[in-house]
């Protein structure tokens, strides 16, 4: 039987890592929703049925905190993966941003630090689907 394929929105301001990424996860048989700002991405939210976000934090219009909040606030079920280059551990420790923001951050299924070996984000997604 074949699987039924799982949608993702890949929310990043990088186009050139939504493209690369965009390709992979296809090929891993998803189908891939990408933009590349917050308002734009949580409207996509709003109207569409996603398994999986993938979210960075550093957005125009809408940052990935805001995003994880309107989430949070709807009880969404989508399965939340932050992806960061902005440095949210150091030698094993949480580098406070702030109290709401390590709250939002535990709202996610899982954060990983940019850059980051597509395999684990893979691994991370398929574990969750």
């Amino acid at each position: 039987m074949d699987k039924i394929p799982r949608n993702l929105l890949l929310i990043d301001d990088d186009r050139e890592l939504c493209a690369e990424f965009k390709d992979i996860f296809e090929s891993e048989g998803y189908n891939v929703t990408t933009t590349h700002d917050g308002i734009t991405g949580k409207e996509l939210l709003e109207k569409g049925s996603f398994d999986i976000l993938l979210l960075d934090i550093k957005l125009p219009g809408m940052n990935g905190f805001g995003i994880l909040r309107w989430l949070k606030e709807r009880k969404s079920r989508v399965h939340t993966i932050v992806l960061t280059g902005r440095p949210l551990h150091r030698a094993g420790q949480f580098v406070k941003g702030g109290d709401e923001e390590e709250e939002l951050l535990n709202y996610a299924d899982a954060v990983i630090n940019k850059p980051s070996k597509i395999e684990i984000i893979i691994d991370k997604i398929n574990s969750l689907t």
